[in-house]
């Protein structure tokens, strides 16, 4: 294999199809079709199922795809090594939208003032998407909450969260009957469903898709939420909102970072380094 090959092979999986691949290698769609072409033969293998005019990879080929990026990186990597360059290119973060409110901004601003030359793509979602995104390889690292153990992922813990049930002023919690909560990927709101099973109580779940939203609808009476005691302190109104302290066993979150254990990556190496100093786990 060649790594030219494996360039076009991984534009034409991150484009989505051979013209958009030709348009960003700057290329003709023949010679994209036929560099493939020419991989699955040296391979003698089908990396994508043909659909019409749309690819779809095949399991063979998103086992390539895994490996595809290691190799890049590690000849990136040897580059700056054997020329001096520093440490260059797209780092792409995931997190939980709390996170990213709260504990990243400055973080982000330190790291990128250190490593300048480093270009960060931050996307949120909930803790569910970003680890399959991850697993993927559509992103490099997360923050994510209370990841179950998974052999393919490396995982740090970088911040502790005290999580709080929110509500309008004067509301009594008995009487809470609809739950506001991010999707069933969120870790947050499987945390709430938990807890209010522990209690033997039911309640309609309305999906919100921002945390902002979330505590406005709270605030209105729509409901109750549960969110992070630090997401209160950036929040203008929350002298009007009501907090109620979870039970113990539900209490505590820990965010963690993750990325996948396979993965050479010279970037995500110094990300993981930067975000291991002591002060990274906090609970304001």
């Amino acid at each position: 294999m060649e790594l030219s090959d494996l360039e076009v092979f991984r534009a034409v999986v991150e484009s989505g199809g051979v013209i958009k691949a030709a348009e960003r290698l700057h290329r003709v769609p023949s010679n994209i079709t036929a560099r493939i072409q020419k991989l699955e033969q040296n391979l003698k293998v089908s990396l994508f199922h043909r659909d019409r005019n749309r690819l779809h990879l095949s399991i063979e080929g998103e086992r390539l795809l895994g490996y595809t990026h290691q190799l890049m990186a590690l000849a990136d990597e040897a580059r700056r090594a054997v020329t001096g360059q520093q440490l260059s290119g797209e780092l792409r973060l995931g997190s939980m939208e709390s996170t990213a409110a709260v504990r990243l901004p400055p973080l982000l601003t330190d790291f990128y003032h250190k490593f300048d030359a480093i270009s960060l793509v931050l996307s949120t979602g909930p803790t569910g998407l970003l680890i399959d995104q991850v697993l993927a390889g559509e992103i490099d690292l997360a923050f994510v909450a209370d990841p179950v153990e998974d052999e393919r992922l490396q995982r740090r813990p970088v911040f502790s969260e005290t999580l709080v049930i929110v509500g309008p002023s004067g509301l009594a919690l008995n009487d809470a009957s609809t739950l506001l909560a991010f999707n069933a990927q969120c870790a947050y709101r499987q945390r709430a469903v938990a807890w209010l099973k522990s209690e033997k109580r039911q309640a309609r779940v309305i999906e919100i898709a921002s945390y902002h939203a979330l505590l406005s609808c709270a605030l209105a009476g729509m409901g109750i939420g549960i969110v992070p005691r630090s997401l209160l302190a950036d929040y203008p109104y929350a002298d009007r909102l009501q907090s109620f302290e979870l039970p113990a066993a539900f209490r505590e979150s820990v965010t963690h970072l993750i990325w996948r254990s396979d993965r050479v990556n010279g970037l995500v190496d110094a990300f993981v380094e930067f975000m291991s100093f002591p002060r990274a786990i906090t609970n304001p």
